[in-house]
C-alpha cells in the first residue's frame, strides 16, 4: 500500500483531535468530578445511577418525612396518654384514702375540685391533634373526639349494646332531713337506705319517651321487651306520667318490688339511668345482648360524640341529618417507614376514653357532695340547738338531728362503698391505659431500630452512588497531565510534518 502525503496528513490531524477529545474529557471530569455527562457516555454507570438515585430518593421520603411525621404522631398520642395515666393514678390514691379513712370537709372539697380538673383535661386530651387531624378519633381525623363546645340544639338518636356486666345496684337514701321546715320526725319517717338494681346509659340528660330495653336469652333467643316508663322529673321529685300528681321515689319502689306483677323499670332521665325491679333484673343478668335505643338532645363541651361509640342518627340545628354506622372494625393509621414495611401510627380514643369512666368520675363528685351537704346539714342543726330563737322547738330539732346524723352515716358508708369500688375501676383503667403506653414504646422503639437501620442503609448507597459516577480527583489529575504531555506531543510532531512540502523534495 502506497503512504500518501495526504495519509500521513490525515491521521496525524486525527489523532491530534483524539488526544484534544481525551484532554476535554479529562478537564470536564476534573471540573465537575463526575465520570461521565451524559448517559450515552457509558450506559452501565448510568443504570447504575438511576437505580442508586431512586433507592436514595425513598430512603430520604422515609426517613426525612415519614418516619419523623410517624414519631410526631405518636409521641402526641404518648404524652397525652401519659396525662391521662397520672390522672388516674392520683384518682386510685384519693379513692384509696377515702374507702380506708374518714375525710374532713376540706378534704372532700379537695378531691370535688381536684376530679372536676381531672374531667376536664381528660377532655382535653382526647381532642389532641396533630397537624390539623385528631389523633384518637381513627379514620374521622376531621372530628373532635369530645365535643369542643356546647351546643344545646344537636340531636342524637342512639343505639346502645350493653352486657349484663353492666348491670349493677345503686345505693339510695329516702326520707331525707329538710332543715327548712322544723318538725319533729318520727321513727317512720327516719331516713333509709335503698338498693337498687339499675343499668346507666352512656349519657345523662336523656329526652327518650316509650324507651324499650331489648335483649336475647342464653340460648340466643329473643326475651320479653321490658317497657320502660319515663318519669317526669320537677324540682328534683319524679311523678308518674300516669298520675302527674303523685310523687313518687323511683330508687325506693324498685327495690322492694320482686316482681311478683311482672317486669318493671323506670328511666331517670336526668342521671341516665334505667332502674328495675328484681325481675327485670334477673332476666337481663341471664341475658347475651342488652340493646335500647334513646335520644339526647344538646351536648355540654367535653361530653364524648356518640358516633365514634355507637350507631347514631345526628340531626343539626338546620335539619341536616347523618346516620353513622358504628363498626368494630380497627381504624389503624399506617405510615410506610421502610420498603415494603408499614407502622400503625394511631390509637383508637374509643379504646381509652370510656363513657363509664367520665360517668363513675361524675357519680364520686355527686356522692361526695351529698356528703358534705349532709355535712353541713348536722352543724347546721347543732347550730340551731345553740340558738336561744330555736328554744321552743328542741325537742324537733333533736328528732331532726338524730335523722340528719343516720342519714350522714348512711352517706358515709356509701361513699366509702364507692371509693372502695372506684379503686378497682380506676386500676383496671389505669391497666388499660399503660397497656396502650407499652404499645406505643414498642412501636417506637420498632422505629427507632428502622431509622437507624434506614441511615446505615443510605450511607452505604451514597458510597456505592459515590464510586459508581464520581471521579477519583488524584487519578483525574494525572491522566489530565499525562493526557496533555501527549497532547503537547502530538501537536509537536504534528508541526514537523506539516511544516514539509513538494518543494522541499525539489
Amino acid at each position: 500500500m502506497r503512504i500518501t502525503n495526504s495519509i500521513i496528513t490525515n491521521n496525524t490531524i486525527r489523532n491530534v483531535n483524539i488526544n484534544k477529545s481525551t484532554l476535554d474529557t479529562l478537564y470536564t471530569q476534573l471540573s465537575t468530578g463526575k465520570l461521565i455527562q451524559k448517559a450515552s457516555e457509558d450506559p452501565i454507570i448510568s443504570i447504575r445511577a438511576l437505580r442508586f438515585r431512586a433507592e436514595l430518593s425513598e430512603l430520604k421520603q422515609y426517613l426525612k418525612k415519614n418516619i419523623p411525621d410517624a414519631r410526631s404522631w405518636m409521641t402526641l398520642t404518648e404524652d397525652a396518654l401519659e396525662s391521662v395515666s397520672k390522672m388516674v393514678s392520683d384518682m386510685v390514691t384519693y379513692m384509696d384514702q377515702g374507702a380506708n379513712g374518714t375525710l374532713d370537709a376540706e378534704a372532700k372539697m379537695t378531691i370535688i375540685k381536684t376530679m372536676k380538673q381531672y374531667r376536664e383535661q381528660i377532655h382535653e386530651d382526647a381532642n389532641s391533634t396533630y397537624s390539623g387531624r385528631s389523633i384518637f378519633t381513627g379514620y374521622k381525623t376531621n372530628t373532635d373526639m369530645t365535643f369542643a363546645h356546647t351546643d344545646t340544639t344537636i340531636k342524637y338518636k342512639i343505639t346502645e349494646t350493653f352486657s349484663n356486666k353492666d348491670l349493677d345496684q345503686v345505693a339510695t337514701i329516702s326520707n331525707s332531713v329538710d332543715t327548712n321546715t322544723i318538725a319533729e320526725i318520727q321513727d317512720a319517717d327516719m331516713p333509709e337506705r335503698h338498693y337498687t338494681y339499675r343499668l346507666r346509659l352512656s349519657y345523662d340528660k336523656v329526652q327518650e319517651d316509650g324507651l324499650v330495653i331489648k335483649s336475647t336469652d342464653g340460648n340466643g333467643d329473643p326475651a320479653p321487651d321490658i317497657t320502660v316508663t319515663k318519669l317526669e322529673c320537677r324540682n328534683g321529685k319524679y311523678y308518674d306520667p300516669a298520675n302527674p300528681t303523685q310523687e313518687i321515689n323511683p330508687y325506693e319502689e324498685m327495690a322492694t318490688d320482686d316482681g311478683t306483677n311482672g317486669t318493671k323499670a323506670y328511666l331517670i332521665a336526668d342521671s341516665g339511668e334505667i332502674v328495675m325491679n328484681k325481675k327485670a333484673y334477673l332476666q337481663l343478668s341471664d341475658a347475651t345482648s342488652i340493646s335500647t335505643e334513646y335520644t339526647k338532645v344538646g351536648f355540654e363541651k367535653g361530653e364524648l360524640r356518640p358516633e365514634h361509640y355507637f350507631t347514631c342518627t345526628c340531626t343539626t340545628s338546620d335539619g341536616v341529618t347523618k346516620v353513622t354506622e358504628y363498626s368494630s372494625d380497627r381504624q389503624d393509621i399506617n405510615y410506610t417507614i421502610n420498603f415494603n414495611q408499614t407502622m400503625k401510627v394511631n390509637t383508637e380514643g374509643r379504646d381509652v376514653f370510656k363513657h363509664s369512666v367520665i360517668r363513675d368520675i361524675d357519680e364520686l363528685i355527686d356522692i361526695t357532695q351529698k356528703a358534705l351537704d349532709i355535712e353541713e346539714k348536722v352543724n347546721k342543726l347543732k347550730e340551731m340547738q345553740n340558738d336561744s330563737a330555736y328554744e321552743d322547738k328542741q325537742k324537733e330539732i333533736a328528732s331532726m338531728l338524730a335523722a340528719a346524723e343516720k342519714e350522714l352515716d348512711f352517706a358515709h358508708d356509701t361513699l366509702k362503698s364507692m371509693y372502695g369500688t372506684g379503686i378497682t375501676k380506676f386500676s383496671e383503667y389505669e391497666k388499660v391505659v399503660t397497656a396502650e403506653l407499652s404499645d406505643i414504646g414498642a412501636r417506637c422503639t420498632r422505629l427507632t431500630l428502622n431509622e437507624t437501620r434506614l441511615s446505615n442503609q443510605s450511607i452505604s448507597l451514597e458510597e456505592l452512588k459515590s464510586i459508581n459516577e464520581d471521579a477519583d480527583e488524584a487519578e483525574t489529575i494525572i491522566n489530565l497531565t499525562t493526557a496533555h504531555n501527549t497532547y503537547e506531543a502530538s501537536l509537536s510532531a504534528a508541526s514537523k510534518l506539516l511544516s514539509t512540502s513538494l518543494l522541499d523534495y525539489i
